[in-house]
């Protein structure tokens, strides 16, 4: 009866054909001077174990490859963060080529079925985002190694690298309580996993000071310049004197949007609203004014991630999956300042 066994080797093909590893490989390869007899002792061997042989390796020279996951529409954050994980391959020996991958869960799925047919390094993902079980189910479907960037997850074949939301935010909440804030909102898209730990950030650094945080300041709109005016449409309805006075948004550039929507209602940043933003993107230091915002540590994150997988890949740490916490530093520029007097 036929079986099936992808743990199949040629060495088992060999045994069950009476002849050498070598011999197996020049009939499979149909290489060599090779008798009819041991042909067919070869297939018959091949047909009873439903021996398969594995996909070819790269030709001799060829780099083994990483495919670095990100969203279709990259953005400026996980462009220097995808450069840094290229720079940081290319030094180890591996090429990295990034993946953008559509918002359609149909044609993801076939993405990864052609990945499946790759030999890959591993996998690095930096802007696509997965609930855990999808994340192990992929693990196991393609078995490679596999890093994250901000999700965290338990499993032994997955690592994960973690921007510590909880302490960055609390600096730049304690920035602007030091102005004279109270009334801080945080505006961002909270099915986005970075998102929603920087609101629960938000919530603790606030929390942690004895202070409320008012549901009409947790405020989740698309990150798009839509998103910021329905954000501030619906700040502009709370009465004047409920209104916050200091803003936290979800990334630069979607501060940069909540800026031309703050001056659509003739609002100065920061004479009367404060606003920060997240990344510290180039174009943070040459907007009107300036954008206060929190420098998360790109390039450092790009070569770490490489450094997580590589250790994986050789087993470095044994059977313990590594994980890496970083910490963002915040960048005061003009667009905070002493909250207005009513």
């Amino acid at each position: 009866m036929k079986q099936t066994n992808s743990n199949i080797k040629i060495s088992d093909i060999a045994n069950i054909a009476g002849v050498s590893s070598a011999t197996v490989c020049r009939v499979l390869n149909k290489n060599g001077n090779v008798s009819e007899e041991v042909q067919k002792r070869v297939a018959k061997a091949v047909e009873e174990t439903g021996y398969s042989p594995q996909p070819k390796r790269e030709r001799s020279g060829a780099k083994p490859w990483i495919a670095v996951l990100n969203e279709q529409h990259i953005k400026a954050f996980e462009s220097e963060v995808l450069s840094a994980v290229q720079e940081a391959a290319l030094e180890k020996g591996y090429l990295a080529n990034g993946l953008q991958l559509p918002q359609n869960p149909e044609k993801n799925a076939e993405v990864f079925r052609q990945l499946k047919m790759h030999k890959l390094a591993g996998i690095i993902s930096i802007g696509f985002f997965l609930e855990p079980e999808e994340w192990i189910h992929i693990q196991r479907e393609l078995n490679t190694p596999l890093v994250l960037l901000n999700t965290q997850i338990s499993d032994s074949n997955i690592a994960y690298l973690l921007v510590n939301f909880e302490n960055t935010i609390s600096n730049a909440i304690k920035h602007l309580l030091d102005l004279g804030h109270t009334r801080i909102a945080y505006l961002g898209d909270e099915s986005n996993p970075f998102s929603k730990a920087q609101m629960k950030g938000v919530e603790g650094a606030l929390m942690q000071r004895d202070m409320k945080y008012s549901p009409e300041f947790r405020i989740s709109v698309p990150n798009t310049a839509e998103g910021a005016s329905q954000g501030i449409n619906r700040i502009m309805m709370l009465p004047r004197e409920e209104r916050p006075t200091a803003i936290i948004a979800f990334d630069d550039d979607f501060a940069i949007h909540l800026m031309y929507a703050l001056r659509y209602y003739n609002l100065s940043i920061p004479e009367d609203i404060s606003l920060i933003g997240f990344d510290n993107i180039p174009m943070a230091a040459h907007t009107y004014p300036t954008l206060t915002t929190i420098d998360i540590p790109k390039y450092r994150i790009g070569r770490h991630l490489v450094e997580l997988l590589e250790q994986m890949i050789k087993k470095e740490n044994g059977d313990r999956v590594g994980h890496i916490i970083v910490d963002g530093t915040l960048v005061v520029r003009n667009s905070t300042g002493p909250v207005k007097e009513q």
